[in-house]
């Protein structure tokens, strides 16, 4: 289902008011901004992770690196995400003084 399917049978089914709606497209936006630009070993990890709902045993497996590469690889992806979304926090609180 892409985004634009998505977001119409949320707003379709009324369960969510047009600002829900905008934030949810802006929070997607963010999350693949910080997807697109983040190594591609921090995104692999991440999506097999969060995604594919795989163990880290099965991720090493396939990655061919330690369990403790794939935690720090997890770890680090998720905190270059979080920084994406304090950055678009911050900017968005500045736009509103």
């Amino acid at each position: 289902m892409q985004l634009t399917d998505e977001i119409l049978e949320i707003y379709n089914s009324g369960d969510a008011n047009s600002e829900e709606l905008l934030l949810m497209k802006s929070n997607r936006g963010i999350l693949k901004l910080a997807m697109d630009r983040m190594p591609d070993n921090y995104k692999l990890v991440l999506l097999m992770r969060d995604y594919e709902e795989m163990n880290y045993t099965e991720i090493a497996a396939i990655m061919q690196c330690p369990i403790g590469t794939v935690r720090s690889r997890i770890s680090r992806a998720r905190n270059i995400i979080k920084q994406y979304i304090n950055i678009a926090n911050k900017n968005e609180k500045m736009e509103m003084h």
